[in-house]
């Protein structure tokens, strides 16, 4: 079935876009591997994203790819936010 709830933790979103013609549906899964490139080889390593993705989901956060209405795409992370007992030990060290 289908649940719906309201989460306790709050996240904090960090979206990147741009203008380009977007990632097409049948490589949008494959962004995330590491050394993937859909561009030229002098485009990078095709390390960028799957670092990004990581790091996102060591903290316990997800990205997002969304096609923009207007052309290109937006990759939005979604980071929850550290809890006030977390943030208190934090600040005691």
């Amino acid at each position: 079935g289908v649940q719906t709830c309201a989460l306790p933790i709050s996240f904090v979103r960090r979206a990147v876009s741009d203008d380009g013609h977007g990632i097409r549906a049948a490589i949008r899964e494959r962004v995330f591997e590491p050394f993937f490139s859909s561009g030229s080889r002098r485009s990078g390593l095709g390390l960028g994203l799957t670092a990004v993705d990581a790091l996102v989901h060591l903290y316990g956060g997800h990205l997002q790819i969304v096609d923009r209405p207007a052309g290109g795409t937006e990759i939005a992370a979604f980071v929850p936010l550290a809890s006030e007992e977390v943030a208190a030990a934090g600040e005691q060290r």
